[in-house]
């Protein structure tokens, strides 16, 4: 099962880790015993001192006067080093080094013996010197010649043990020291050399480890991302169908699902289109019959129109002709009589027509009307907002006279501070000219020139404050200039505004009067015609009033021409608009045609078997 990249990554860095960590213990381990070497290294030192001092001593025993004081001082320092011979010995350091190291264990038994053989010959020494000192105690002023003989005796004594114990320390055991010190040295050396052998191998080793899983995984990435990448291009060709392997839990089996999840969503959003397609293309060919339809429908309407127009053309003629033809009045009377009829029907759906268009004005007049009263509402919202504005300026203008005056009064009380400064100084030249006697007119002098320091204090804080106010006086009367501007342009904007409603309100009163007139005719028409539809039969014994009543009935007749002639040109716009939308139908399917081309070649498993997209819905 694949592993996710950060488990990946973390096995790198836990390598890394565990790499340093084993370098910072060998470090630490090799530290300690660097750190033990150079102990034993101080202690050596220490012990070489100690015997150069000690060597010293002896043979200042054969040389100083002061034997006494020569005997105590080398009796401590021998005391001295044989403690620091024996606290080395068995010290742990040092004695982990001599198990750790067989020359070192040789060296360390070297000092051993070395330190047993000079503690015999310091006592033995000692003991010399013990008798000698006390034979100079108790006889200080002895000269005689056996006290003599018997103190070269005891010299030579002494300088042979001084010679043996000297010896020792001059040559074995500074010898052995000097190996001892050297040894050490070999030794730090070689952990030097073992700590640079383990730092490099694992370090090495960490290097050619992470190298190698980063190259695993390199080459994991890679023949996974290729996989990717080849289905990617399938898609961009149009298969649909392809799947991408997702059979595990790490990020890049994540990523193939999600993009598998985005292919299977687009294939079912291109199954989805060419459904869409294949309903729009069945629809489309009723929407086409629809539209012609009603293309067809408009023009015999407009046919229509056209042959009412002429019928009220030919009863005008024949209204002019009637009271030449009044002979031929009953065969006239019978065909107006079907004509009327027709004309009957027609005027009262030409009365409903003018009805809603006379509605509908009626409708948008209101709201312009209200659309007006509104602006005007709004141009005297404007008109108050500009006034406010000004005042506001001439207050602010009005606040800006009063801190200039008041900065004047300011300067005036800073000048009359100054001449009270000037004032108490001199009062307070004359007190000290006074003396004794003037010393109440000082106290005077001096309260006079705090007031005036406090009146200058003052009045130069209050000066600040009133050009603080100043300035946002001038701020102010920026900002209202500007929205002064701004409110001017806003009674320019709602002023043309209300230009405009007024004019389209003014229209609309002029159409709606002259619907109004089109209604009242089209209604009288209707009611003359029916009357005249009922008198038909008696035309006969109204001849008189037909001949009478004709100069109204031409006038009504070419207010029907006026009427019809509207119902043309409106019927003329509508058939313009059936056009636009048979226009707009055809478009519509050529796009629906080119949705179904582009999404035609797209492959997704819902095809029906031997048909392409542009077949199927064929």
């Amino acid at each position: 099962m694949p592993v996710k990249f950060v488990s990946r990554l973390m096995l790198i860095v836990g390598i890394v880790t565990l790499s340093f960590v084993a370098i910072a213990a060998v470090s630490l381990e090799v530290l300690r015993q660097s750190r033990a070497l150079s102990a034993t290294s101080s202690d050596l030192n220490g012990l070489a001192a100690q015997t150069w001092k000690l060597q010293s001593l002896t043979y200042q025993i054969l040389t100083s006067g002061d034997l006494r004081r020569v005997v105590t001082n080398w009796r401590e320092t021998s005391s001295g080093l044989i403690d620091d011979l024996e606290g080395f010995t068995q010290a742990p350091h040092v004695t982990r080094l001599a198990l750790r190291d067989s020359q070192f264990a040789e060296i360390k038994s070297q000092l051993e013996d070395l330190a047993e053989f000079v503690l015999v010959e310091i006592r033995r020494l000692d003991d010399t010197l013990e008798s000698i000192t006390h034979g100079l105690t108790r006889f200080p002023n002895l000269r005689s010649p056996t006290a003599g003989e018997v103190s070269v005796f005891e010299i030579m004594q002494i300088s042979n043990g001084v010679t043996t114990v000297g010896s020792y320390l001059d040559n074995t055991f500074q010898r052995i020291v000097g190996r001892a010190i050297d040894r050490i040295v070999e030794l730090e050396e070689q952990i030097i050399g073992r700590l640079q052998i383990v730092f490099f191998t694992v370090i090495g080793a960490t290097i050619v480890v992470v190298v190698g899983l980063i190259l695993l995984f390199v080459r994991s990435l890679r023949s996974r991302f290729v996989s990717i990448e080849r289905t990617m291009a399938r898609v961009a060709e149009g298969d649909l169908t392809v799947r991408i392997a997702s059979d595990g839990r790490d990020e890049v089996s994540e990523l193939s699902a999600h993009v598998q999840r985005s292919i299977d969503e687009f294939a079912s959003i291109v199954v989805g289109l060419k459904e869409i397609t294949d309903s729009v293309a069945a629809l489309k060919e009723g929407l086409l019959s629809s539209t012609e339809e009603s293309s067809a429908a408009m023009v015999e309407i407009g046919a229509t129109i056209r042959e009412i127009t002429t019928m009220v053309k030919e009863l005008d003629d024949t209204i002019d002709k009637t009271g030449d033809q009044l002979g031929e009045i009953d065969r006239v009377v019978q065909e107006l009589e079907e004509r009327i009829g027709h004309q009957s029907r027609s005027v009262h759906e030409s009365s409903t027509a003018v009805e809603q268009m006379a509605a509908s004005i009626t409708n948008i007049s209101q709201i312009t009307q209200e659309r007006s009263a509104a602006s005007e509402r709004l141009k005297r919202v404007s008109d108050e907002g500009h006034a406010n504005i000004a005042q506001t300026g001439a207050k602010v203008d009005a606040i800006k006279a009063a801190v200039d005056a008041a900065l004047g009064i300011i300067t005036m009380i800073n000048e009359i501070a100054s001449q009270t400064n000037l004032l108490s100084m001199n009062a307070a030249i004359e007190a000290a000219h006074a003396g004794d006697a003037g010393r109440g007119f000082s106290v005077v002098a001096e309260e006079i020139r705090r007031l005036s320091d406090s009146t200058n204090e003052n009045a130069r804080g209050i000066k600040q404050q009133l050009l603080q106010m100043a300035d946002l006086a001038n701020d102010t009367r920026s900002t209202a200039a500007v929205t002064r501007e701004s409110f001017q342009q806003i009674e320019a904007e709602v002023s043309a505004t209300g230009t405009a409603l007024a004019e389209i309100t003014s229209t609309m009163s002029e159409l709606a009067a002259g619907t109004e007139a089109v209604l009242r005719a089209t209604t009288a028409v209707d009611d003359l015609t029916v009357a005249i539809r009922e008198e038909a039969t008696a035309v006969t014994a109204r001849t008189r009033s037909i001949v009478s009543g004709m100069t109204r009935v031409r006038e009504i007749s070419r207010s029907v021409r006026g009427g019809v002639e509207e119902i043309r040109s409106g019927s003329g716009e509508i058939e313009q608009m059936v056009a636009n939308l048979t226009s707009i139908a055809q478009e519509t399917t050529d796009k629906v045609d080119q949705l179904g081309t582009s999404v035609g070649h797209l492959r997704t498993g819902h095809e029906t078997p031997g048909l392409g997209g542009d077949d199927e819905r064929r």
